[in-house]
């Protein structure tokens, strides 16, 4: 049961790591208005109005993320920030004056990015930094075999959180971002003492030894995992039901990210670590029989 289950977990990696890439070439990464620009629609509304019902004409015309604030000094203008648009505001205009008569476009301008794709740029290779960096520090501490099984659970753990981010089309913001640095963070965390409850077996065991551990550093994570996994799940719901986004973003990739490290750490981690172990005692056989023959 136990090989099938680790057959599982690599099958829903991979699926879950096509599935991702085919959602980016086709529709590419939903970056939030901060991350993408947009654009900025002025309308003079010349009477009041309330933002949701203005709000509730803009979400209709598609323009992705969008944000809608009042102006002037009678607060009777009306600004638009939208993510995309193809007409330069016509169609936004006519469904305006639609609800209000006497409105009047003011002008559109374009709004520069926020965070340009440098950063972003930076910030994907600082994570990948991070992964190596740490794979070398446990491949120091436990021995090849854990600098191996780190480097499957980290990669395990952060493509699966992407590919979900991905597949629902989730708006990628600055705070979605800093979130999933914070579970690379976790699962690092989580691996350390996974592995340091196996450090003996890991270093000098056998794989057999190194699997027999396996389940005790398992129980000694599972009550942290919970209690984690639980305040993520708190931390979401309590954002979902005051319609705080960014911090529904924290919350969603927390909780995720707890399960997903969890299960990559115990069903991906391990079996490369075994894997890694079962090669360096094969290739210390093959040693000895050549220098027998020597």
């Amino acid at each position: 049961m136990q090989k099938y289950s680790k057959i599982f977990a690599w099958a829903v990696v991979a699926v879950m790591a096509v599935a991702a890439a085919v959602t980016l070439l086709c529709g590419g990464f939903n970056f939030s208005q901060t991350l993408s620009g947009g654009y900025l629609l002025k309308f003079d509304i010349n009477q009041e109005f309330e933002l949701e019902d203005l709000s509730r004409i803009v979400a209709a015309q598609g323009v992705g993320d969008y944000q809608v604030l009042k102006a002037g000094e009678k607060q009777d203008q009306a600004i638009i920030r939208v993510q995309k648009m193809t007409d330069d505001g016509e169609a936004m205009t006519q469904a305006v004056q639609a609800e209000y008569a006497g409105a009047k476009f003011r002008g559109c301008d374009t709004v520069a990015r926020a965070m340009p794709r440098k950063t972003l740029l930076f910030l994907a290779l600082a994570a990948l930094a991070a992964i190596l960096a740490a794979s070398l520090y446990f491949a120091a501490r436990y021995g090849s075999a854990g600098g191996v099984g780190a480097l499957s659970a980290c990669i395990g753990t952060m493509a699966l959180l992407l590919g979900a981010a991905l597949i629902v089309r989730f708006p990628i913001t600055p705070a979605l971002l800093a979130a999933l640095l914070a579970a690379l963070l976790y699962s690092l965390l989580d691996i350390g003492v996974y592995f340091e409850q196996m450090r003996g077996a890991l270093r000098k065991g056998t794989a057999d030894a190194l699997e027999e551990e396996a389940g005790s550093a398992a129980k000694a994570c599972r009550l942290r995992r919970i209690l984690v996994a639980l305040v993520g799940a708190a931390m979401f719901l309590a954002a979902y039901l005051l319609g705080e986004a960014s911090l529904m973003g924290w919350g969603l990739c927390a909780m995720l990210g707890v399960l997903f490290a969890a299960l990559c750490t115990s069903l991906l981690g391990l079996p490369a670590s075994l894997w890694a172990k079962k090669a360096a005692g094969k290739g210390k056989k093959v040693r000895k029989k050549v220098k027998a023959i020597k």
